[in-house]
């Protein structure tokens, strides 16, 4: 867009405040005079009151002369100092003449450039509304190709709907078989497990089973052996028995060899003589 521009002057003509803008030279200010003029004026070059205790001397900034405090109580803009200066009653009427004259000639100069700032800006409101109706074209073309962008996006939300409906079905029959995995995974564990359980028992019969055949091997061995004992038993037995048998008919001896002795001694004791037998049997 364009932007804002300020056409004129928003003060009258004959106004002091656009001597901003205004050449110095133009309106009698002089930048290169001597600023010590004032000091050789002994006396108001207006009034031509001399200066003393009761008369003070004052300098105008713009011609730089002496003058009394009544011949210059006006202030008035200065061009150079870019501030309100103190000015003389003379300066200040030849400032006031120049600067109408001066007015004019800027307000006149100011008034073209207004018009050659309105033409530029009519120009580019011109340009500026061709650009905004072919800105309006490109911004329906643009706004058909959102609308045509709109209802491909709703078409691909139908069909993500579509899907999303699919894919979700999907899911459920997924979780659904996960669950029968689960369910025959845990069959076949309880199978597997059932299964080992049977050949452990089966291990464990089989190793009572070879347990079982060492203590019948072991049952015979000490069978026969006991055999073998009771046979040896059967013997010692008997030979315990002819033992005890000559045991008995040793002490039977013994006893009648005891009785022997006693009636021998009887007899001897009877008979202090011994016979020849006696002798021999002693």
């Amino acid at each position: 867009m364009v932007e804002s521009i300020s056409f004129g002057s928003a003060n009258p003509p004959n106004s002091l405040t656009h001597a901003q803008n205004i050449n110095p030279l133009l309106i009698g200010v002089d930048p290169n005079a001597d600023k010590d003029l004032y000091l050789q004026d002994t006396a108001c070059i207006i009034c031509k009151s001399e200066f003393g205790i009761t008369k003070r001397k004052y300098r105008c900034k713009f011609c730089w002369r002496g003058v009394c405090s009544k011949c210059s109580e006006q202030k008035t803009y200065h061009p150079i100092f870019n501030i309100a200066k103190r000015i003389c009653d003379d300066c200040f009427k030849i400032y006031v003449h120049r600067l109408s004259t001066v007015s004019v000639e800027y307000e006149v100069s100011r008034s073209k450039q207004v018009i050659e700032e309105l033409q530029y800006y009519i120009t580019n409101v011109i340009e500026e509304k061709k650009r905004d109706v072919t800105m309006v074209e490109v911004l329906k073309g643009k706004y058909q190709l959102i609308e045509k962008e709109i209802q491909n996006i709703k078409n691909q939300y139908d069909n993500r709907t579509k899907l999303r409906e699919a894919v979700e079905e999907k899911l459920k029959e997924n979780t659904r078989i996960e669950k029968e995995l689960g369910v025959l995974e845990i069959e076949n564990r309880f199978r597997r497990r059932k299964s080992r359980i049977v050949e452990d028992r089966v291990n464990w019969i089989r190793k009572l089973d070879d347990k079982l055949g060492n203590v019948i091997k072991d049952k015979i061995l000490l069978s026969k052996e006991a055999m073998k004992l009771e046979a040896t038993i059967k013997k010692s037995t008997q030979k315990r028995k002819e033992i005890e048998e000559n045991y008995i008919n040793l002490e039977m001896l013994r006893n009648q060899k005891e009785n022997l002795k006693k009636q021998l001694e009887n007899s001897q004791r009877e008979t202090p003589k011994k016979s020849c037998l006696e002798c021999i049997i002693q």
